[in-house]
């Protein structure tokens, strides 16, 4: 009877670890994998090199037993390379006319083969030197991975998540190329 215990606290000891093993290896969203490299636009040039982030706020550090998150600070350097890339963000150094406040929130996917994530950001743009707010702009954008990209459902999360705010960016950036700053806006707060 003895033996019995013993090799039955060894099975659930096992199956216990190969569920941390296999199941807890969730990894956050890569700034890599969220950043627009090119953009088929040509930078607007009243905001050209004139934006700086401000802040980036509602992102989720991923804990590895858990599911796979954006970061705030994942986020900000993805959107901070790709203002970069397309001609937007303040060259080092200089002062930016305009700062950038973001609100980020991930929607919880349905558990399914297909993960799909929504990805919601409020893109605040407030031209410095008068408090104006030129752009306060909504964007949603989805992204549905398969198993036929990876049959790992933690892995499936992360690209969804990296694929849903990529395409949040690149919105943002074709609403910002199209942005008249002169012609928006109130004071803010």
């Amino acid at each position: 009877m003895r033996q019995g215990f013993r090799s039955r606290s060894v099975d659930v000891f096992l199956i216990t670890a190969s569920y941390f093993i296999f199941a807890g290896c969730a990894s956050g969203a890569r700034v890599q994998e969220m950043t627009i490299e090119s953009l088929s636009i040509v930078p607007n040039e009243k905001l050209r090199q004139s934006i700086a982030i401000e802040s980036v706020r509602g992102g989720t550090e991923t804990f590895p037993l858990l599911e796979s998150n954006i970061s705030n600070g994942n986020f900000r350097k993805a959107l901070s390379r790709s203002l970069q890339n397309s001609g937007f963000e303040t060259i080092r150094g200089a002062q930016p006319q305009y700062l950038l406040s973001v609100q980020l929130w991930v929607s919880d996917p349905q558990l399914s083969n297909d993960i799909n994530v929504r990805t919601y950001a409020s893109y605040v743009l407030v031209e410095r030197s008068s408090n104006r707010v030129v752009m306060n702009e909504k964007v949603a954008a989805a992204h549905t991975t398969s198993t036929d990209e990876s049959f790992y459902a933690p892995a499936r999360r992360r690209l969804a998540n990296e694929g849903s705010a990529k395409r949040n960016i690149e919105k943002f950036l074709i609403a910002l190329d199209v942005l008249n700053p002169d012609k928006a806006g109130a004071p803010s707060r």
